[in-house]
């Protein structure tokens, strides 16, 4: 879904000629040798933090549940390659959203202005205390983006275009495939794909809070920009390295980047993200793998790594339930 939004957004809100692939420095840029060892161990001690690939058995039902990143990388196509087998025997595919899905947010980000604008013509000076509205324009500016030319716009539009990491813009503009898309076009024809939640949903953490709070959290996507390309590349390869839940701590460290006046509200932040983005949505993915398994025999689901372990990651929640977990290898 993410990737959807940002499609539809951020290339309108950045130059193109300056971005290139994810490469180059990662973890080591931003954090010492004895920091980045931490973040491993504190990532080592949740429930099945070491893997992308997994298998859930109880009774006669299998659910094969597959880690992906939202992020192209070449590197996706041999991925993918690893899931192929039982894919081709699965009964169903679960994504976070669907092609279909996808199509139908597009549409509606392209002929609903009340998901983009400001209602009722109202500006960022009407919804905004006046120093939210100066430290936001400040922030803008500091990125070439004059204020007055998206003061229409709701501010959570803004911070889902920052969060696409520079080196990442040139693989979006030429749309290369994600690892949904790899796996979908692996599928045969007649298995049928079906979307985890609603992508009204999962959007809703983006688009419901209030619009203070949206430009408050905008100010903090802005904060974290910079680093972004250090923290995707670092993203890609814990992926392929199987270790994504070195993520979660890592991102929490950032916070000693940032201005104090920052600080406390990245953390609230990013105890929302845990709390929204991953928690309450695995609970509900759980509840429909749980229904799905009542019809089906061989389930695939695919979805975000970060998703599959930790206390209360979609592998996890499997097992309290009585499913039988374990990892495959190639």
């Amino acid at each position: 879904m993410l990737k959807t939004i940002l499609s539809a957004t951020a290339i309108a809100t950045f130059s193109s000629s300056a971005f290139a692939s994810c490469s180059g420095p990662g973890a080591e840029s931003l954090f010492s040798a004895d920091e980045i060892n931490a973040f491993a161990e504190q990532s080592a001690t949740q429930p099945f933090s070491d893997g992308l690939y997994w298998k859930a058995e109880k009774g006669d039902t299998t659910v094969y549940a597959a880690g992906t990143v939202h992020i192209y990388d070449a590197r996706l196509h041999d991925t993918a390659t690893r899931f192929e087998d039982e894919l081709k025997q699965a009964d169903i595919l679960f994504l976070e959203i669907t092609p279909e899905g996808e199509a139908e947010l597009e549409r509606a980000m392209a002929t609903d202005p009340n998901m983009v604008v400001l209602p009722d013509g109202q500006l960022l000076q009407d919804v905004l205390t006046e120093d939210t509205l100066a430290d936001l324009s400040d922030a803008l500016l500091g990125y070439g983006i004059n204020p007055a030319d998206v003061a229409n716009l709701q501010p959570w539009i803004l911070s889902v275009s920052f969060m696409l990491p520079p080196c990442a813009m040139s693989s979006l503009q030429a749309g290369d495939p994600g690892m949904e898309e790899l796996l979908v076009k692996a599928l045969p024809a007649d298995t049928p794909v079906a979307a985890l939640e609603r992508w009204q949903d999962s959007m809703a953490f983006f688009s419901d809070p209030s619009f203070e709070q949206q430009a408050q959290e905008l100010l903090l996507h802005l904060a974290t920009y910079p680093y972004l390309d250090a923290i995707t590349v670092e993203t890609l390869d814990t992926y392929f390295d199987g270790d994504v839940q070195i993520m979660i701590p890592m991102m929490y460290a950032i916070t000693d980047k940032f201005d104090d006046a920052l600080q406390a509200p990245y953390l609230s932040f990013m105890n929302r993200l845990e709390d929204e983005l991953l928690e309450d949505r695995n609970r509900l993915w759980i509840d429909k793998i749980e229904a799905a398994a009542e019809i089906h025999d061989d389930i695939f689901v695919a979805a975000g790594a970060l998703h599959l372990g930790g206390e209360t990651g979609v592998l996890n929640l499997l097992a309290q339930n009585g499913w039988q977990i374990s990892a495959m290898v190639d």
